[in-house]
């Protein structure tokens, strides 16, 4: 592996936030089936290696009842507005963690394109609290800790190649935190810099310390053209919820993206 340079804008945003500190999201079981609200997380079980880690867990989802909690979660990931009290794979303590968490991103300046953050904030959703984490999430590698718990280490996330490149190509253009500098580009792709591509932004968001990412535990991003895997005879349906053009109003808050960060805004105005 070649040796890691942070530019002086990847450490800025290192000293900011610890970086990918808020993929530290919560989680549920590890088995992969048909059946719906099914959990492969669930609950946080304390400090890990390189931050909270995430209880394993083997389960049906389990319904919100803080009516804050729904809430707060509702804000950040319309996807669960449907239901007064939405059964989710993650805990009150997960969310709070999200919410929190995806503020970072927003701060650093995805906030001023609205489709992009919605398209990336989704992402999370979905990884944290979705109650079918079973059909796209597959727990690879688990760790007993000192209480125990059984910890989720390393796992595979499963997404369509279509939700990935729309993702990218939504936040592609968004300007960093200094005038003149890519956000995803000059900071959130690690060694790739101005040849980051999807998988490589991804890869790069779902690695922990020891591969030279921040993430809490080990995320394999796995993009694939098919709307059904089969892997190790387990069935598995790749993440591929609707994304929003930068160029459209986001689902948030009706919004769009400034000129400067989505040129397609630029043309059309």
């Amino acid at each position: 592996m070649p040796s890691i340079r942070f530019t002086s804008l990847q450490f800025v945003l290192y000293q900011i936030c610890g970086f990918m500190i808020f993929v530290n999201l919560g989680y549920c079981e590890w088995t992969a089936d048909k059946e719906d609200d099914h959990c492969v997380m669930y609950d946080q079980c304390g400090q890990g290696t390189f931050g909270q880690v995430n209880c394993l867990y083997n389960g049906s989802a389990q319904i919100l009842v803080s009516e804050e909690t729904i809430k707060i979660l509702k804000e950040v990931c319309p996807e669960f507005q449907d239901e007064v009290y939405p059964r989710t794979c993650c805990s009150k303590l997960q969310v709070e963690k999200l919410v929190k968490d995806l503020k970072f991103p927003r701060r650093l300046g995805f906030g001023r394109c609205p489709s992009c953050t919605r398209n990336f904030q989704q992402m999370f959703c979905q990884l944290t609290c979705s109650p079918r984490q079973n059909r796209f999430l597959r727990v690879t590698e688990t760790k007993e800790n000192n209480h125990g718990q059984i910890t989720v280490e390393e796992l595979e996330y499963f997404m369509s190649l279509t939700y990935a490149q729309e993702l990218f190509s939504s936040c592609e253009n968004v300007e960093g935190i200094f005038p003149g500098t890519s956000l995803l580009n000059d900071m959130m792709c690690g060694i790739w810099g101005r040849k980051c591509n999807p998988q490589r932004w991804l890869e790069f968001m779902g690695s922990t310390p020891k591969n030279f990412g921040f993430s809490p535990f080990q995320i394999n991003y796995v993009l694939v053209n098919e709307t059904e895997i089969d892997v190790d005879g387990q069935l598995f349906y790749p993440m591929n919820e609707k994304t929003t053009k930068c160029s459209d109003p986001s689902e948030l808050d009706g919004k769009f993206c400034l000129c400067k960060d989505c040129p397609l805004v630029c043309s059309s105005s």
